[in-house]
């Protein structure tokens, strides 16, 4: 058994207001989420499994159409402490376990302050703490049992208030352990709570997580179906439409007065909010607004894209919608309208999406099985499909590289795709577009100069992602990784292909990449690894070839994995392999420096490469006879891209994250082709640049 208690904290006496048992102050719980369970284990091979008999949900959550992001949040963020493994993940960060046979002797000091009796037995009470307490490192009591076997009886964990964590003024978890007449020792009790605030009062709350475990059988497991199914966690269809009378005789604790009541506590969010500010609270958490009564049918959004700027547009202003579950559970609609100030065209694109499965709320919840049809008419860059959010949101106006070389694109898109439970994803794509040189860019033949209007492509795009072991939450507008420890592979080919709908170019092009998380041993933070290669293997206009991975924006999207100084495509490859490193020290290094250390900031460096190269059949300045090749890109009769050499491209990076909690700093710099010319229309060479981020975390 498992309950989540979201809480006001430390509020003024109310008839709402309750004591919390374990830091005595008052509290109002607002949100209560309960799941009973059965948990399997398989040791070879070594397999889990999860069946979640029931699960309730009530509170302040099912104030928001996409509720289940904040408690799918609230437990990646509050997981269980299991202290007999080397590295407990906990607050998003893995803390060494003050057990752990690796490294615990060398990070921990530990002290022997008594003996004492725990529920009937003798034990030894051992104070633990981090040789510096601004480690992510926790502090507490281990009761071990004073005889031969040396268990743990019960473990008093929190955290030190002047460690790296941000936002939390106070965590403790007590843990008890029990001898089953068997033999085995188990758990038998895990209770947390956290105590977070920050934002300048805005944000006081508590959040406590108890969990009970009982009915241990370590007998063998007879029935092979346990382990059939792919899903680690397995919900049963009537988990969430069990009654009041099964909650009271399952629970192991009761519920308190407010706890069983929230329907007044939501109550008094609204009446304390008021209107407007319900109103803003929802736009900024869902960065979308409902259009209709609930349960609503209609969104406006993203907000972020609403108005924004680049170089063909000039200002841009968009209404963008998409329906929900509500209207349909099936059939899901989304689209745009923009308006361009300066070229003076409206722009648009309509998708409509049937999902196979029923959806609660949005087509992207997972498993995602689904065929969509979609048709657009934009202008767009040639790196905009490397962002990691929309291309048209407000920040992605504030370039640091002139970007005045653009398409108008006519798409016309069906894709299949189908998750599988194990989290392998196949997709089929059938894609026909149109590409319209617009601002600097022109398509030029490369052999008699001639000039062409625009190009036609079609093709067929297949694609595979595995990504074993991935947590993430589901906003209005797309899936938010929460939990980077599982990797992630995939694999894509495209297909062109000359003649079917005005198609008039075949090729092929195989894409790969890897993405991996490595925690650092002794609390040194983690490495972020990517790494991605492509083939275009045959012969094509510039279009068709790669270019740069480029992030052109003074925002940092970490997730995009992008180059930072590079120009919009300044190099242009039928073959690449590129490489990004990132290490985040998590303060290790600044939280040893004297007075910077209370600032709680954490340093990391990362480095990017790549390698590329064009086959002589590609490059315009060798087929110089070939008309079926453009010449590259210009900008007032200068070249704006060329052929890289026989040297990889460099980029190095140095940050500070965690500024007033929120804001991150990027020192950039260029190590190499640092001799490429400056191309007319102010677009100079830069060497070196800075670029922020806003990111949140504990």
């Amino acid at each position: 058994y498992e309950k989540h208690t979201f809480s006001y904290n430390d509020v003024e006496k109310s008839s709402l207001a309750e004591v919390c048992p374990e830091t005595g102050k008052l509290i109002i719980p607002i949100m209560v989420d309960e799941t009973t369970s059965e948990e399997s284990y398989r040791k070879n091979p070594k397999a889990t499994k999860t069946t979640i008999n029931a699960r309730r949900a009530d509170g302040f959550q099912n104030m928001l159409s996409s509720g289940d992001m904040l408690t799918t949040f609230v437990k990646d963020i509050f997981t269980d402490v299991d202290i007999y493994k080397d590295n407990v993940r906990v607050l998003q960060h893995p803390f060494i376990s003050p057990i752990s046979t690796a490294e615990a002797i060398s990070f921990y000091h530990y002290y022997i302050q008594d003996t004492i009796k725990v529920d009937g037995e003798q034990c030894i009470d051992v104070v633990f703490m981090p040789n510096n307490s601004q480690d992510f490192g926790f502090s507490g009591h281990l009761f071990i049992t004073d005889d031969k076997k040396n268990q743990v009886k019960r473990a008093v964990i929190n955290v030190p208030n002047n460690s790296g964590v941000n936002y939390v003024d106070n965590l403790l978890v007590i843990q008890d352990f029990m001898t089953l007449p068997t033999g085995e020792r188990v758990i038998k009790t895990d209770d947390m709570i956290v105590e977070i605030s920050g934002f300048y009062g805005a944000l006081n709350m508590a959040c406590q997580r108890y969990s009970s475990y009982s009915d241990y059988s370590f007998e063998p497991i007879t029935d092979k179906k346990v382990f059939r199914s792919t899903l680690t966690d397995y919900v049963k269809p009537d988990a969430e439409f069990k009654d009041s009378t099964y909650w009271a005789n399952i629970r192991p604790i009761k519920l308190t007065e407010t706890e069983s009541n929230l329907g007044r506590s939501v109550d008094k969010i609204n009446k304390d909010l008021g209107g407007p500010w319900k109103f803003v609270l929802k736009a900024v958490v869902e960065n979308s607004v409902e259009l209709t009564p609930r349960p609503n049918k209609i969104d406006l959004l993203p907000l972020n894209s609403i108005v924004s700027h680049n170089d063909i547009d000039g200002w841009r202003y968009q209404l963008p919608l998409q329906t929900t579950g509500n209207l349909n559970p099936h059939l899901f609609f989304r689209g745009y309208a923009a308006y361009g100030m300066k070229d003076e065209k409206m722009k648009y694109k309509i998708e409509g999406e049937y999902s196979f499965n029923k959806k609660k709320y949005m087509a992207h919840e997972f498993p995602r099985r689904s065929i969509s049809l979609s048709y657009m008419y934009d202008d767009m860059s040639p790196v905009d499909k490397y962002t990691g959010t929309t291309k048209d949101n407000v920040y992605s106006s504030f370039k640091a590289s002139k970007v005045d070389q653009m398409m108008y694109v006519t798409d016309w898109k069906l894709k299949y795709q189908y998750e599988t439970n194990n989290f392998l994803t196949y997709s089929v794509a059938f894609d026909n577009s149109k590409l319209t040189p617009a601002g600097k860019l022109i398509y030029m033949r490369n052999a008699d100069e001639s000039l062409v209007p625009y190009i036609k492509t079609t093709d067929v795009k297949f694609g595979f992602r595995y990504a074993p072991r991935e947590t993430f939450i589901n906003s209005k507008q797309q899936r938010l990784a929460i939990n980077r420890d599982a990797p992630i592979f995939t694999v894509e080919h495209t297909l062109g292909l000359d003649g079917p709908l005005g198609g008039q170019y075949k090729y092929n092009i195989s894409e790969v990449s890897v993405f991996n998380r490595f925690w650092m041993p002794a609390a040194l933070g983690y490495i972020d690894t990517y790494v991605k290669a492509g083939y275009q293997w045959n012969k094509v206009p510039f279009p068709m070839l790669f270019t740069p991975q480029s992030n052109l924006s003074y925002f940092v999207q970490f997730d995009s994995w992008s180059f930072n100084m590079l120009r919009n495509m300044e190099f242009l490859n039928d073959k690449y392999a590129t490489l990004f490193i990132n290490w985040n020290f998590d303060g290790k290094i600044l939280n040893r420096v004297p007075l910077l250390r209370k600032l709680k900031l954490r340093e990391y460096v990362g480095f990017k490469m790549m390698y590329g190269g064009l086959s002589d059949k590609n490059n315009p300045y060798i087929s110089t006879a070939d008309n079926s090749i453009f010449r590259f890109p210009t900008r007032d009769g200068a070249p704006t891209s060329f052929v890289m050499g026989h040297k990889p491209y460099m980029e190095l990076s140095v940050g500070i994250s965690n500024i007033f909690k929120v804001l991150t700093v990027q020192y950039v710099r260029r190590l190499n082709y640092t001799d490429m010319p400056d191309i007319p229309g102010g677009d100079k060479l830069k060497k070196d640049g800075v670029r922020f981020a806003v990111d949140i975390k504990f």
